[in-house]
């Protein structure tokens, strides 16, 4: 394939080359006239010129009619048809001019005599679509004086033309059409002598408008209209007032082409139209005035501008439009900016026309221009040729014929003059006289004949003379159908028709391989003739006229083989200036080589030798190829370039049919004509023809062994003036120089060699792939591209034939259209048998064994699949029906067959896998493949043979084609993934564990890394798939999961296989770098990983300590996070600012001091600020006071009843009772007792005497350490921390006193329910219990309270209950 690229790569250049020698001549910088004296002798021989090949005299009956002639008459060519027209006052005669016989035989001529008035114009014009029926293919515009006709033109199977009136036409108001144009698609404009431009608009329906319908005028199928003036003006105007809106500046010339529209006033006013919708006047210049200060070879005033001449884009991108004076000079303009010109190489159309910009002008191509000035008066220009008929007085017509020619520039000149010539043209021009044909037959008077606008009295309307006999009335081209095939779409015209007043004359410009064919017939030819051949075109283009003459004439192919290997020697090694950029080594990526001489890029003569003041940069030499090895490739440029670089079929939309692009006429000459080189090459090789470098250099080193020993024979006493060793270095040095330069020559000729079998390789493959598109052809390829997947339409829609021959994806289209047409053929065993013969005998390298195999696989599973199709249609037919059907089966019960055929598809496609598996680099359409072996649920299969192209790819450095394969391995996993299990489908086997378990065994056993990676991601997936990650164990598994950070499968994984250490790690790892895990899924992690730590160690895995401990310490602020977070929510309403912090508290686990200081603390957020002291061990018992009474009274504010604070303090006193610093017991039961005596009077407050006892019991808190805390109350003064009140008050210390009473009775009562407990009562508990019931009646006797005495009598009671007990 590298070598096939490296010929393709040389063919790519050689089309280069050839379509810059055939094209280019807008940048024409030169002339050479074949009879200057300057030109070298070397063009005067090579170069014959231009020759008349044919002379075919008028018919007699035009001298018979002009006899009759009354008024007027014009003559023309219309090359389409073959046919010149001669109008005669009011009859038009057309004349087969190309036929062979033509003496006025009556099928070559054709009279046309119903019309009534003089003819002033005739053209020729395709019809517009859907007007006329299919057998008229042209139309004849005749302008009369009065009217404009339409004539149809249709043509009998002998070919012999007929006119037919149409009865549509336009009248003319008054207005002479001097010329008239027609674009592609039939729309018809006309040149009028009024100075506007009219259009000639015909439809199949009537187009009257609403005057001609209310005024009862006939109904008209054809309406003119005049552009360039008012709407209004056309519809409303009568004709006869018209006249007083035109122009005195006529229009004498018109030219289309693509969207604009060109025209020629006579006073030189261009104009340009947009007409690709109406026809709008872009821009005009005046032609004249630009000429003054461009053109300098004669004076303005004297010049004439006498036609325009539109270029096509297949042509040139860079000029739309040439003008050509009288003088004959060629002025070149663009109808884009300077922005928007583009490359000659694009190919896209161009777009419409914007402005009107002068490019450049080529002086007239009149050797005498200063002395005798030319008049032409008749021009005609095509592809860059250019043959302008000079008026000369008394004496006939003299014709001067430009023609571009790219080889001059590259030979006869200086290096340094073809360095500075690159890739430019010049023009031959030759001179022919009219006269020296025309001596020898009758010619017609031409009196009465002129221009549209003439009169009698030899002067026109304009007051210009009449020109004299004997003159050039048309120049034309032959027609395109008659041109050979392998003219270039820009490629010169070599041959043209000239209308005469006598005859009709076809000169030819003699080609290169006429000539050098000549010479070669004339016994082998002079060597200087062949010399001079060789010299005038370039070694190249002269080689390849001998291969072209070898091929094409047996009885001279060996001289032309001899000449061609001959002339062609001259390959050899060159060395690259140094100091330059192009002669810079670059070892990584060498230079490409430049084969083709003749573009000037390299020069013949000068050594790589030492810049002064410069460093030497050394380079290595570069070959240049022979002239029979570029010959060689310019030839095969000519004959492939109609198809190389061109799209195989028409239509790039891939939905749309698909034909071939090139008929299968031009397919079969091409392949031809390969065939022909490739026998040329066989018969005459090139390692024969050519002289033997390697025995020239063997004889080139006993030569040195020759001289070194002469020298060492040389006398030691030679003369001073002359050393020893001067003299034998001078003669080592001069052997060593030629002995150098054979190395070299053998070097150039080695790498030649090897590029002409490069060479023939790509010839022998294009060969098959023009046979291979030649099968298409037959298999009807617009058929079978719609049967191909999307992938493969798509390539097809674009695909080149060069990447066809040359690239990988044209293997793979080769492949899916051989593909399409076996499965074209209902018996695909059969078709590979047949069809595959063929295609093996004719395209090989794109249907090998290995092909035949791949086909043979593919057709077993085509049976395999039908096979399950017809089960299922029979299945679905049962069900519709109801007929026996089982659900539980899944098939009706009187059948039997449907598992049978299910298993043996299934066998057969497994057969075809076998096959498969043999072939892996000839399977290129793998998800069809998939889809194929999916359909007979040969899911095993079909993985296996997937794994065995991935790998085969990926050996081959095949990326994309691996990925590929491997993609499809993943489709058919998913189906395991998700897929549930139907009961009415037996044999639906993607829910089967045991097959499931299979298919994993057979993907998890591939030996690809690659795919092996791409499972692994495929896997991580979905739930499913982690739990298969899970159960596997490999090395290289876990170090992807590290690579790819998926913690939580790892953790899973490395638990799965009892390294729990290592997942407790994982786990923590997780929890402190997953910035998208949230905090309650951050907490479940961190309870997993305490786990596996806890595992760890009692697995007797010391290491676990310290992780267990930082695993605490972690999830221990992170419960504290949590809390800050959810109090955060319960006590702000949704805003910016708690939204943030909440988002904020989500994402990641914060230190304590930033969660009290950030967001505890300022939102007050107090259960918080408590949970976050207990987490740190910090101590602030005032702070933390503070913090109760702020809960208690929210929580109060918010419910205002005791069940709910009493709640609440239960809740917190539950977390946080055995953390005696954030939980003060005896203040917070103080806090309570405030409340309830300060809301005595409330409702729910009126029987809350033992609220809090109850609410500090439930907690947990000891009686001794409640009656505690009252004793606390009773000997402070005032409340702790809330210096704004206290006890002190009757009131408040009876309230406390009684609510100590009731503390001390529910002890007591508790006491007597638990007696006989050993544990129930201690010492110092009872001393406690003393010691309060001592200080309640101490602070009862101060009091002056009514209710006092009776509180204190039943502390007595307490106390002799007490001291009861304790005796």
């Amino acid at each position: 394939m590298e070598s096939l690229s490296e010929a393709s790569a040389t063919i790519d250049e050689a089309l280069t080359v050839y379509r810059t020698s055939t094209s280019g001549w807008e940048n024409a910088d030169d002339y050479f006239r074949t009879s200057s004296t300057h030109l070298p002798a070397l063009h005067k021989v090579a170069d014959p010129g231009v020759q008349l090949k044919a002379v075919r005299p008028l018919p007699s009956i035009f001298t018979d009619q002009y006899n009759n002639i009354q008024y007027r008459s014009y003559m023309g060519l219309f090359p389409q048809v073959n046919r010149a027209w001669l109008t005669i006052d009011s009859k038009l005669f057309l004349w087969a001019y190309a036929s062979a016989h033509s003496q006025g035989v009556t099928n070559d001529f054709f009279v046309f005599e119903e019309l009534s008035q003089i003819i002033v114009s005739v053209a020729l014009v395709p019809p517009r679509p859907s007007v006329f029926v299919e057998s008229v293919q042209y139309l004849v515009v005749v302008a009369t004086t009065v009217e404009v006709t339409l004539l149809g033109v249709t043509f009998s199977a002998s070919g012999e033309l007929s006119l037919l009136p149409t009865h549509i036409s336009i009248p003319t108001d008054n207005i002479m059409m001097l010329k008239i144009v027609a674009t592609p698609e039939g729309r018809i404009f006309m040149a009028g002598a009024d100075g506007a431009l009219h259009e000639f608009v015909y439809d199949s329906r009537s187009n009257s408008n609403f005057l001609d319908l209310i005024s009862g005028r006939p109904t008209k199928r054809a309406r003119k209209v005049v552009h360039g003036t008012s709407p209004l003006v056309n519809m409303f105007l009568p004709s006869a007032f018209k006249a007083f809106f035109a122009r005195s500046d006529g229009i004498v010339d018109l030219a289309i082409e693509d969207d604009a529209l060109y025209t020629l006033s006579q006073n030189g006013i261009l104009s340009v139209y947009d007409i690709s919708s109406g026809a709008n006047c872009v821009t005009r210049v005046d032609v004249k005035q630009e000429a003054k200060s461009v053109i300098f070879s004669v004076p303005s005033n004297d010049r004439e501008f006498v036609s325009i001449h539109a270029v096509p884009s297949a042509t040139s991108n860079s000029v739309q439009l040439i003008v050509v004076t009288s003088f004959g000079e060629r002025i070149y303009y663009s109808v884009y900016g300077a922005s928007s010109r583009l490359d000659r190489s694009m190919t896209h159309p161009r777009t419409k026309p914007k402005t009107l910009r002068y490019l450049s002008f080529r002086p007239s191509p009149d050797k005498n221009i200063k002395t005798s000035r030319p008049c032409i008066h008749i021009a005609w220009c095509e592809n860059g040729a250019s043959v302008l008929a000079d008026l000369r007085e008394n004496e006939p017509d003299r014709l001067i014929t430009v023609f571009p020619d790219a080889s001059l520039t590259a030979v006869g000149l200086p290096n340094s003059e073809v360095r500075q010539a690159a890739m430019k043209t010049a023009e031959v021009v030759f001179e022919i006289s009219l006269g020296a044909s025309d001596e020898s037959t009758p010619y017609v008077s031409t009196e009465n004949a002129g221009t549209p606008g003439t009169n009698q009295n030899g002067y026109d309307r304009f007051g210009n003379r009449q020109r004299p006999p004997k003159r050039t009335f048309a120049i034309a081209g032959i027609c395109p159908e008659l041109r050979s095939e392998e003219t270039n779409c820009g490629e010169a015209p070599s041959s043209f028709w000239v209308l005469t007043s006598s005859s009709m004359h076809l000169y030819e410009r003699i080609q290169p391989i006429n000539r050098l064919r000549e010479l070669l017939s004339s016994g082998g030819g002079s060597h200087s003739d062949i010399d001079a051949f060789f010299a005038r075109y370039g070694p190249a283009e002269a080689c390849s006229v001998c291969l072209e003459i070898s091929l094409a004439h047996p009885k001279l192919s060996s001289t032309a083989a001899k000449v061609f290997y001959t002339y062609g020697n001259d390959g050899q090694i060159e060395k690259p200036h140094r100091g330059t950029a192009e002669g810079r080594a670059t070892p990584s990526k060498p230079r490409r080589r430049t084969t083709y001489k003749s573009l000037g890029l390299i020069s013949d003569s000068g050594d790589a030798g030492f810049d002064i003041g410069r460093p030497s940069i050394f380079s290595t030499p570069l070959p240049r190829f022979s002239g029979a090895h570029d010959g060689l490739t310019w030839y095969l440029a000519k004959v492939l370039h109609p198809l190389w670089t061109n799209p195989i079929t028409t239509d790039s939309d891939p939905n749309a049919y698909q034909h071939l692009s090139a008929p299968r006429e031009l397919i079969s000459g091409v392949r031809e004509k390969l065939l022909s080189v490739l026998a040329f090459l066989e018969k005459y090789p090139p390692d024969v023809m050519l002289p033997e470098v390697e025995k020239d250099v063997s004889d080139g080193a006993k030569a040195l062994e020759l001289e070194q020993e002469e020298t060492r024979a040389m006398p030691k006493s030679y003369p001073s003036l002359f050393p020893r060793r001067i003299v034998q270095d001078k003669v080592q040095n001069l052997v060593h120089k030629g002995l150098y330069q054979l190395r070299k020559t053998g070097e150039a000729r080695r790498a030649e060699a090897q590029s002409i079998i490069s060479v023939q390789k790509l010839i022998s493959r294009s060969i098959e792939a023009l046979a291979l598109l030649m099968i298409l052809s037959d298999h009807q390829i617009h058929r079978l591209s719609v049967s191909m997947p999307a992938d493969s339409r798509k390539l097809l829609a674009t695909m080149r034939f060069c990447d066809l021959v040359v690239s990988s994806n044209g293997r793979i289209l080769s492949s899916a259209l051989i593909e399409a047409i076996f499965s074209s053929y209902r018996d695909g065993a059969a078709a590979v048998s047949t069809v595959g013969r063929m295609l093996q005998e004719r395209c090989p390298s794109y249907f090998g064994d290995a092909d035949v195999d791949l086909h043979r696989g593919l057709a077993l599973l085509k049976q395999a699949v039908q096979s399950v199709t017809n089960v299922q249609y029979d299945i679905s037919c049962s069900e519709q029906s109801g007929r026996n059907y089982d659900p539980r089966l899944g098939m009706t019960t009187s059948e039997s067959g449907p598992s049978l055929t299910w298993t043996a598809a299934l066998k057969t496609a497994e057969e075809a896998a076998k096959i498969f598996k043999m072939v892996p680099d000839r399977i290129f359409d793998i998800p069809s493949l998939c889809e194929d072996f999916k359909a007979v649920r040969g899911v095993l299969p079909f993985i296996d043979v997937a794994l065995t192209i991935g790998k085969s790819a990926e050996a081959k450095g095949n990326e994309e084609r691996a990925r590929q394969a491997y993609d499809c391995v993943l489709d058919v996993l998913k189906l395991f993934m998700s897929h549930n299990v139907s009961q009415r489908e037996p044999h639906q086997t993607y829910g089967n564990d045991v097959l499931r378990e299979a298919v994993m065994r057979t993907v998890l056993a591939a030996k690809s890394e690659v795919f092996l990676h791409k499972l692994y991601d495929f896997l991580l997936l979905s739930e499913t798939g982690k739990e298969e990650i899970v159960k596997l164990l490999s090395p290289n598994l876990e170090r992807f999961l590290e690579h790819k950070q998926a913690w939580d499968v790892l953790w899973k994984y490395c638990a799965r296989h009892e390294r729990y250490l290592e997942a407790a790690g994982v786990l923590l790892n997780l929890c402190e770098s997953d910035t998208t895990m949230g905090l309650v899924d951050r907490l479940n992690q961190l309870s997993c990983a305490l786990h596996s730590a806890k595992t760890a160690l009692s697995k007797g895995d010391s290491r676990a300590n310290l992780l267990l401990a930082e695993i605490t310490d972690f999830m221990d602020v992170a419960k504290v996070q949590l809390r800050v977070k959810e109090e955060l929510k319960r006590h702000h309403p949704p805003s910016a600012k708690v939204t943030a912090a909440l988002n904020e508290l989500n994402n990641g686990i914060m230190d304590l001091s930033a969660l009290f200081n950030k967001y505890a603390r300022p939102y007050n957020l107090f259960e918080s600020c408590l949970e976050t002291f207990r987490c740190g061990s910090h101590r602030d018992d005032a702070y933390v006071r503070g913090l109760w009474a702020e809960i208690i009274q929210r929580e109060f504010d918010v419910s205002s009843t005791p069940t709910a604070v009493a709640d609440r303090v239960h809740k917190l006193g539950r977390e946080f009772y055995h953390c005696d610093f954030v939980f003060p017991t005896s203040f917070i039961m103080e806090v309570m007792e405030h409340m309830a005596f300060e809301n005595r009077d409330l409702a729910p407050w009126s029987n809350t005497q033992d609220w809090v006892v109850s609410t500090m019991k439930s907690i947990g808190i000891p009686f001794c350490d409640i009656i505690e805390g009252y004793r606390k109350m009773l000997e402070s003064s005032q409340l702790t921390g809330l210096s704004s009140w206290s006890w002190s008050d009757n009131h408040a210390q009876l309230y406390l006193l009684r609510t100590t009473e009731r503390a001390v009775s529910l002890w007591n009562q508790e006491r007597k329910r638990s007696k006989g407990s050993q544990s129930i009562t201690t010492v110092s508990e009872s001393d406690k219990v003393q010691r309060t019931i001592t200080l309640c009646k101490s602070k009862l006797r101060a009091l002056s309270e009514p209710n006092a005495p009776q509180v204190m009598e039943r502390f007595e009671i307490l106390e002799r209950q007490l001291s009861d007990m304790n005796t």
